[in-house]
């Protein structure tokens, strides 16, 4: 499936200092899956000491990032 960045999260992600490849790699392998609101997935995985949190959509046939930071 098709993981698509926004201009909007790419921008989070350059502020937050956080590779886009960490996010591909924690959509494909999530430590911790749950669905939320408006059929919205939130997924966590630990890199070392830090957890990253991202939140996607998905949508036909790709996958659309929301937002994401480290907890």
């Amino acid at each position: 499936m098709r993981i698509v960045f926004t201009d909007h999260t790419k921008a989070r992600l350059l502020e937050r200092n956080i590779s886009i490849s960490l996010v591909r790699q924690a959509i494909k392998n999530p430590d911790y899956e749950k669905q939320t609101f408006g059929g919205k997935t939130q997924i966590r995985k630990k890199f070392g000491d830090k957890v990253l949190e991202v939140i996607y959509a998905k949508y036909f046939n790709k996958i659309i990032v929301v937002t994401s930071c480290y907890l």
